[in-house]
């Protein structure tokens, strides 16, 4: 064994013995237990850079070129016959044909021209590949060696080639953005907190498998922050030595799919882009929101971006960052075991509020200087607590971010101060970002507020006639909300009212969406006679997987998110499902309600309210859950009717703030809701210039008629004053005999039939 050339050193020229020095170099630094034949390639230009332009009479290779393909392409795996010096059979036959040159061309010693020429002559050899690779894959006319290196020429057409280098940042540059170059630019936010996160970054991309680590967190946790922070500690030092030279890249998958025309585009580009990052060692690629790679560029007969990186991913040859949230996770990941066993998740958790405040101290700085304001501490400490209380469904460390610094631009558009430090971010304009974006009034009461609060009863009472009893029970719970003196974990109220059909129950709910909530719009209205079914609660948390409108949020779940500040009405409840009560059950406990898709609904700003014209006549139980003046006493407990206790379960109604229970209408209650209707008919006839007057003889016939038919409350008198009254003006206007002005008054006439007299012109009689 001793006599084999691979042992006779002493026939090796002092450079060709460098150069299997350089290559055993080149081999452990790549983990290889074989001398592989890149390796001695490595090896001798290691030694002598331009023993290639020397070989081949000046024609010049790009030796840094050759040395990325080396580092990214495979060793050699099959060891020679004796395995001598974990030597591959390859580069044994090389290092034999080499000698046997050297001898017959009469050299006293084994040059690197030898080796070189013997490496190029070895067809399977992976350094032959790698030239005829840089070399532009042209055809190699080999000579045999004399005294001169071979005339063996590589046709290179180097004039046209360009340097790889430049071609990769030209690449990086368009479909990629540099997160370590705008850390030393100073462009990313300073990184506050969130250690435990990148070191579990770092642990994972350590790792020699599965070393793809894949962030999973809720919109807005800072995920994306996190790789950031990734990208300052390199710059900064701040990181073990195997991440000191690492350049981290945000990949963009839109600008690689933008321009593509025709089919294969994308994947050549993508393909680039994965090539290029496999050739060097030293780049880390994060991609945003990489759920989007599964199925992007796919097209008939095409691959998308998530089947292209598989195998690079696989063989461990590209280090990849993902983010994405735990809904698409579940969605895309779960569905591709293949793609999924790639990387390693990584749980990404909403900060607490310690952190969370950190963070904006940290960050206080930038928006000061940009926005020309103050930011205190105090501020601050506001900002998350309106965040947590008003933004439930959003996530920290975002919203309270976003909240200060819309606070920061409104106290700078509106304070003219010429000197900044008379700018400061108020409590005040806090509480008005957050109304301005949930429609809750969280203003500090003013006086005339407080009045109105105090007299809510005596407005409510001028639109609503003979449910004083309700009115008094409900303005309690508004004052009580609207003061802050009630918990805020649950909605601002949750009434059941009973009573006949046609008392007001439903025009109370009305009145307050327009007298508190601001708005007749606030009003969320659900029908339950919609709600039958046991399915139907799909209607307000959605449809379930499977079905069509899953992923679509329900109506009552869109109404609420646009409107929190609202009164939700829930018409005729006793007419839903069991299964529909249970659900609301969740809601009038916690405030809150999740929907088919996992989002939150949030209720805690909501007055919930529903109505039912169930019997009440017979005994009443009583249930010790709250108290009212219903029976005279303040303490006395709530009356559960024994119909209500029937229809409902104790769950039900021990969740209920109160059973509020509508009185049927008398005779002078009708008479006020008359003359109501007839002053809502004048405002109406106001566009045309005309009036009506009714006389007390008409208004107590109509009235008496729908005294007749008392159970269906003020129902039948809408129906008479359109039949008597709406029906003859109608005839009138159609006939022309009105004149801007005129007066149209109705009486009784002689037979007790009701006329209409027009500014005492001729009188139409009605039938």
């Amino acid at each position: 064994m001793e006599n084999h050339p691979v042992y006779q050193f002493e026939k090796y020229s002092d450079n060709a013995c460098k150069a299997i020095a350089e290559a055993r170099k080149w081999a452990s630094k790549n983990k290889c237990q074989l001398l592989s034949s890149q390796y001695i390639l490595a090896g001798l230009l290691e030694t002598e850079p331009k023993l290639l332009q020397h070989y081949f009479k000046g024609q010049k290779f790009p030796v840094d070129e050759i040395f990325e393909h080396i580092d990214y392409r495979k060793y050699e795996q099959e060891p020679s016959s004796n395995n001598l010096e974990n030597v591959s059979k390859i580069s044994l036959r090389i290092l034999s044909r080499a000698a046997a040159e050297a001898t017959h061309s009469r050299s006293s010693r084994v040059e690197t021209s030898h080796i070189l020429n013997s490496l190029i002559k070895e067809p399977k050899s992976i350094g032959s590949e790698i030239l005829e690779v840089v070399a532009r894959r042209t055809a190699v006319q080999q000579q045999k060696t004399k005294k001169q290196p071979s005339q063996k020429i590589y046709s290179s057409n180097s004039h046209k080639k360009e340097s790889v280098r430049k071609k990769e940042k030209k690449l990086f540059n368009k479909y990629c953005s540099d997160l370590t170059q705008a850390a030393r630019a100073g462009n990313l936010p300073p990184m506050i907190g969130r250690e435990k996160e990148i070191q579990n970054l770092l642990h994972t991309l350590g790792r020699k498998t599965k070393n793809n680590p894949i962030l999973v967190g809720d919109a807005g946790v800072g995920k994306t922050a996190i790789v950031e922070g990734l990208a300052q500690k390199i710059v900064a030092g701040d990181v073990h030595e195997s991440f000191a030279n690492k350049t981290l890249l945000s990949l963009d998958l839109t600008n690689i799919i933008a321009g593509t025309k025709y089919r294969g585009e994308f994947e050549e580009r993508l393909r680039e882009i994965i090539d290029a990052v496999k050739i060097r060692d030293d780049i880390l690629l994060f991609i945003d929101e990489v759920h989007t790679i599964i199925g992007v560029g796919a097209s008939e007969g095409a691959l998308d971006a998530a089947n292209i990186m598989k195998p690079a991913l696989a063989r461990g040859e590209l280090y990849c960052i993902g983010a994405t949230t735990p809904q698409e996770f579940q969605r895309h990941f779960t569905q591709d075991k293949a793609l999924a066993r790639r990387f390693q998740p990584i749980t990404v958790d909403e900060p607490g509020d310690t952190e969370v405040r950190q963070i904006a101290v940290g960050i206080r700085e930038h928006y000061e200087v940009f926005h020309q304001v103050l930011i205190s501490d105090a501020s601050i400490d506001y900002a998350i607590h309106l965040a947590n209380h008003y933004l439930p469904e959003r996530s920290m460390p975002d919203k309270v971010i976003d909240l200060l610094d819309e606070a920061c631009s409104r106290s700078k558009l509106e304070n003219h101060a010429i000197s900044p430090q008379l700018n400061r971010v108020k409590t005040a304009t806090l509480q008005k970002v957050i109304s301005a974006w949930t429609g809750i009034p969280l203003h500090d009461l003013t006086a005339n507020e407080k009045q109105s609060l105090l007299h809510l009863e005596t407005k409510l009472n001028r639109e609503i006639f003979g449910q004083e009893q309700a009115i008094v029970e409900i303005a309690k719970v508004i004052r009580r909300r609207r003061t802050g003196v009630t918990l805020p974990q649950k909605p601002v109220g949750v009434f059941l009212f009973i009573g006949p059909t046609g008392v007001g129950k439903t025009a109370l709910a009305q009145a307050l969406a327009s007298h508190v909530m601001g708005s007749s719009s606030s009003l969320i209205r659900l029908d339950m006679t919609e709600f039958k079914e046991a399915h139907s609660v799909s209607k307000i948390i959605g449809a379930p997987p499977g079905y069509v409108g899953f992923q679509q949020s329900s109506y009552l779940a869109e109404k609420v998110r646009k409107q929190p500040h609202s009164i939700i009405l829930f018409d005729e409840i006793e007419k839903a499902h069991n299964d529909v009560y249970n659900l609301l059950l969740q809601i009038f406990d916690d405030g809150h309600l999740r929907d088919a898709i996992g989002e939150e609904i949030n209720f805690r700003h909501a007055l919930i309210i529903m109505t039912s014209n169930i019997k009440t006549h017979g005994e009443s139980a009583n249930m010790g859950f709250g108290y009212s003046k219903v029976g005279g006493d303040d303490k006395q407990p709530i009356k559960v009717p024994t119909t209500v206790s029937q229809i409902f379960s104790a769950e039900f109604i021990n969740r209920l703030d109160n059973i509020i229970q509508f009185q049927p209408l008398s005779a002078a209650v009708l008479q006020k809701i008359f003359n109501k209707m007839i002053w809502q008919l004048n405002r109406e006839l106001e566009q045309k210039k005309l009036s009506v007057k009714i006389s007390a003889g008409v208004k107590n016939k109509l009235v008496g008629i729908a005294q007749q038919e008392k159970k269906y409350g003020a129902r039948p008198l809408r129906r008479l004053i359109a039949e008597f009254i709406e029906d003859d003006l109608s005839m009138h206007l159609l006939s022309n005999k009105f004149r801007a002005g005129s007066k149209i008054s109705f009486v009784l006439g002689k037979n007790g039939d009701i006329v209409s007299r027009i500014s005492e012109e001729k009188t139409a009689q009605i039938s």
